[in-house]
């Protein structure tokens, strides 16, 4: 790991406009549970990568993680800007909404999910449960 984080860093010290090492860190630091760290690297990634739906999608995540559902609703929308009908962001902002007691905002994502993929029970599945 401390090999992977220095190559990163030399990296991003040689080309610093260069978003996919950011990404890449990130992923580093959240697989060792320096969630803080991540966050800070995907959220440089957002500015040079503005279309990337992982980045966001992975921000989202890391907030849901720490119980930080305002902050996680917020990166995943602006995913949802990017890419307005993406399933895994849906998915987790529809996840997002049901742990922060937002039932009727999950509901209505879910409802969007099992409307175009329909094929997807597992959308049902969460629609029952919620």
């Amino acid at each position: 790991m401390k090999k992977q984080k220095k190559l990163f860093k030399e990296v991003i010290r040689q080309e610093p406009e260069f978003g996919p090492v950011y990404y890449s860190l990130a992923l580093l630091y959240a697989e060792i549970n320096r969630l803080d760290d991540a966050i800070i690297q995907l959220k440089k990634a957002t500015k040079i990568m503005p279309k990337n739906i992982r980045v966001y999608y992975n921000l989202g995540l890391l907030f849901d993680k720490k119980q930080d559902y305002k902050n996680a609703e917020k990166y995943v929308i602006a995913g949802l800007k990017v890419e307005p009908t993406n399933e895994g962001l849906l998915y987790v902002l529809a996840y997002v909404y049901s742990k922060s007691d937002q039932r009727n905002k999950a509901k209505n994502i879910v409802q969007k999910l099992i409307q175009l993929y329909p094929n997807n029970q597992q959308y049902r599945s969460f629609l029952n449960q919620l």
